[in-house]
């Protein structure tokens, strides 16, 4: 039986071959870009730079500069201990503890205060409530583009704009949306934006995305080498250089960069291709009486989360993976204040999340395994 991949909220299933052949092409040449000056450091260096130019121009990011981290998480962390140094912070219930636990660990050191916004009785954050939450301390506005719990999208172009306005740094966190909905730093006013290479961007794992705007200025998090004034005691602070010590992963990078080229070729093509197998999934689901749908109505953007009734999370999504071979997602996905507000925090939700290599025919078997399950197999 094929398996059926619908966790790629959790991690892209599918790599093309340009990504698998970038990555190999940068396995064998084991120079270590920027720290020496032979040719093949010098190749491995121009991989690097050619990823961070295209990763720029795919976010729409004119003036500022792309820091490659290990992970989306490791950005995030970069923009909220390196960004927040006292005042006050306005996000989410929608925010993965990538988000959460930097605030919280912030709160506690009492570096700062922040508060949390809840989506509507609809399901969806509201720009007038994240607004209605700025004072006059506030140093960040931190927003989930697409939820990885119920897949609602935030609107991050009205919320930019008068983040703008107000003069506050906004982060966006893309991890869900980069590579699926296009995004443009320099027309939604995001100033900091952290994205997951192996997700939407078709990457292997191993690579992040931190895209800073110029003029937003961040403190270092890491302290070491970074191939250049070495002299020094005093870790440089400029991007990119400063945010990278240590080696980065030049193969991650590279299949990043082949994953971008590979992506913008086909954008519109998979994102309605999402878009249109989230609509019939949620649509059956719907149908099915013993099924409680959490995405809210309109936001087809490749996650679907339920639970059937009578059955924990966990339950059904076992019995997908044996009886079916559908991988799905159950649990909190690292984001309990989401299921606080969905009322599932106890046993979590079961998540089907798609990417571009998903066909109608696998969200029809999978609705009919679901059938299947509702009556009791």
């Amino acid at each position: 039986m094929k398996t059926i991949y619908f966790d790629n909220a959790a991690s892209g299933g599918y790599k093309p071959d340009c990504v698998k052949e970038a990555v190999l092409q940068a396995l064998e040449n084991p120079a270590n870009p920027g720290r020496s000056g032979h040719k093949a450091a010098l190749n491995a260096a121009l991989t690097v730079s050619e990823a961070r130019q295209n990763t720029a121009e795919f976010f729409g990011l004119e003036d500022g500069n792309i820091v490659f981290t290990h992970n989306c998480t490791a950005a995030l962390n970069f923009a909220i201990f390196g960004g927040l140094t006292g005042g006050h912070a306005v996000t989410t219930a929608y925010e993965h503890n990538s988000v959460l636990r930097p605030l919280d660990y912030l709160k506690r050191a009492g570096v700062i205060d922040y508060t949390i916004v809840y989506p509507d009785s609809s399901g969806i954050i509201r720009a007038k409530d994240i607004i209605n939450s700025v004072n006059r301390h506030t140093r960040m506005i931190i927003i989930n583009h697409i939820s990885n719990v119920t897949g609602a999208r935030a609107p991050i172009e009205e919320i930019g704009y008068c983040a703008y306005r107000l003069g506050i740094p906004f982060l966006v966190d893309a991890a869900q949306s980069a590579g699926h909905i296009d995004i443009n730093m320099n027309e939604t006013k995001i100033d900091i934006l952290a994205a997951a290479g192996h997700k939407g961007l078709a990457a292997p794992q191993g690579v992040g995305v931190l895209a800073v705007r110029d003029g937003i200025k961040l403190k270092p998090m890491i302290m070491g080498g970074t191939g250049s004034r070495s002299e020094s005691p005093i870790q440089p602070d400029d991007l990119p250089e400063g945010f990278e010590s240590g080696t980065i992963s030049t193969p991650a990078i590279a299949g990043l960069n082949a994953g971008i080229k590979w992506i913008k070729e086909h954008f519109d093509e998979f994102s309605k291709k999402i878009r249109d197998i989230t609509f019939f999934i949620y649509s059956e689901l719907k149908k099915i009486s013993e099924v409680v749908v959490y995405t809210p109505w309109g936001h087809f953007n490749g996650i679907v989360s339920f639970n059937i009734k009578g059955m924990t999370a966990g339950e059904a999504a076992n019995i997908l993976d044996e009886h079916f071979n559908i991988c799905v997602r159950p649990g909190l996905h690292c984001a309990p204040l989401a299921h606080k507000f969905l009322g599932t925090l106890k046993y979590g939700a079961v998540r089907a999340s798609l990417s571009y290599q998903n066909t109608f025919e696998e969200a029809e078997i999978f609705i009919d395994a679901i059938k299947k399950i509702t009556n009791r197999l």
